[in-house]
């Protein structure tokens, strides 16, 4: 009897566009990534990468993917064509940590290395005419990443259901539905959506990824065991009293796709995501 291989899932939605990657990882050491069309839950295997792939961000029209990628005790980030790996310029790391950028707008891309990690030795590739490479203070990125992904910061005032005392220092991050519900992201790693219409909030931090999709008035998307669900905003709140538990969330959504038993495929990338 066979047994699926364990696996996660951590989805990256594009900010102005219904679309997003899915990085499935699992078994260790092996990550496939999956295009996701949101507009009609749609998907399509992109392509395996026997590594680990620690960080990732799409453009906000989804059309470019930058990953920062670790195999054999070397780091580097990528930039690639979605849903693919295929490197169109990759900048090597001195070190492990960090690495990685974001996409401001889709022409810009700010990069997480130092100066001389982009100097000719540790530079691959050519960077696509339609994109400007910035280095980014590393001070100032969780806020901009954060902010590229239609996040705000809010009010500390949320920081102090905490029973950690030192937690009021710590940034408390919002994505606000068209509906009004939110999600709450602490300092410290914990997620809440929260119905203010209702005062109420659930603690949502036991899932794997948790998202609002902004191309709907709020559906949650959110997965879990190898499994993806998406719970439909009226439907969230119209039964926001109820739902008190991450299980009962789970009860409650629709079930899109399981990923549990993907196994690794080598796959080209097609002409169009080739460097040119």
């Amino acid at each position: 009897m066979s047994v699926a291989a364990s696996c996660t899932l951590k989805a990256i939605l594009a900010a102005s566009a219904p679309v997003a990657i899915i990085l499935r990882r699992g078994p260790t050491e092996q990550v496939c990534v999956i295009h996701w069309d949101l507009s009609r839950d749609r998907f399509e295997i992109g392509q395996w990468f026997k590594g680990r792939i620690l960080e990732a961000a799409l453009s906000p029209g989804g059309k470019w993917l930058v990953a920062f990628c670790s195999k054999h005790g070397r780091t580097w980030t990528s930039l690639s064509r979605s849903p693919y790996l295929t490197a169109h310029a990759i900048w090597h790391k001195a070190d492990h940590w960090p690495g990685g950028g974001c996409f401001p707008t889709d022409d810009r891309l700010l990069l997480k290395h130092s100066k001389e990690e982009t100097e000719v030795n540790a530079f691959a590739g050519r960077i696509p005419d339609e994109i400007i490479v910035e280095l980014v203070d590393l001070r100032d990125i969780a806020g901009i990443e954060l902010q590229a992904g239609s996040w705000q910061a809010i009010p500390v005032e949320w920081s102090r259901r905490s029973s950690d005392p030192s937690s009021e220092r710590l940034p408390v991050w919002a994505k606000t539905a068209q509906l009004g519900h939110r999600l709450i992201q602490t300092g410290r790693g914990q997620f809440f959506l929260e119905n203010p219409h209702e005062a109420m909030s659930v603690d949502v931090s036991s899932f794997d990824w948790r998202d609002l999709d902004s191309s709907t008035p709020g559906d949650l998307l959110f997965s879990t065991q190898g499994r993806l669900y998406r719970l439909n905003a009226t439907r969230l709140l119209e039964g926001f009293k109820e739902l008190e538990a991450a299980e009962e969330i789970v009860g409650a959504s629709t079930l899109l796709a399981d990923f549990t038993n993907l196994a690794f495929e080598p796959k080209a990338a097609p002409t169009w995501a080739l460097p040119s």
